[in-house]
């Protein structure tokens, strides 16, 4: 999430990243174009992942950070962007936050074994923390293939949710609920309405 992030923040017009030494992405970029910092988050997102180790990525992150101008010691001590720790996790689900599965790394591959241990590592995971059986599932990035129905039902997920935003009905497919994200703008009672089907 915090490629994407950078990238809208800077204030750079162009970003020529040959300068940090990744040259294939020597062509100066204008953040104008359409569509381009989508791809170029793709491609420096698939190039840590790809090639460099949890360390790496963090140096990697700073690197680039610092080539941006921006502060990326300011976003970690506000933790923008950042995971719930174990202990917040333990609290909101004593408090009674339903706290369910979205896979361990943040990606769900489409071949079955890969994709099942992602489940299978954030269920051990999580359900260590809560101390109950997880079987609802919420896809990462909204991202989902016909394939994927199959995995979750081997693995006992009753239901996953998309990134589309909307109301479900009887009929919507319970491995394609629509989503409804609470944020800073939504007001309480659209959130209750939302919730109890009022809306």
């Amino acid at each position: 999430l915090i490629i994407p992030y950078m990238l809208w923040k800077t204030k750079k017009g162009k970003t020529d990243l040959s300068a940090i030494g990744l040259q294939q992405y020597g062509r100066k970029f204008q953040r104008v174009e359409d569509g381009i910092l989508q791809w170029l988050s793709r491609q420096l997102v698939d190039y840590g992942l790809s090639n460099l180790d949890y360390d790496g990525r963090k140096f990697f992150l700073k690197q680039l950070a610092n080539y941006l101008g921006i502060d990326i010691s300011s976003i970690e001590k506000k933790r923008l962007l950042s995971l719930l720790n174990d202990d917040e996790i333990r609290a909101l689900s004593a408090d009674g936050v339903d706290i369910q599965l979205h896979t361990h790394r943040h990606r769900f591959p489409i071949d079955q074994i890969s994709a099942i241990q992602e489940i299978k590592d954030n269920r051990e995971y999580i359900e260590r923390l809560v101390g109950r059986s997880l079987n609802h599932f919420c896809y990462p990035s909204g991202f989902w293939k016909h394939e994927h129905f199959e995995y979750l039902k081997t693995q006992g997920i009753r239901s996953a949710t998309t990134c589309r935003a909307g109301v479900n009905y009887r009929k919507t497919p319970r491995y394609l609920l629509n989503r409804f994200l609470d944020s800073e703008d939504i007001y309480q009672i659209e959130f209750e309405a939302m919730i109890c089907g009022f809306l």
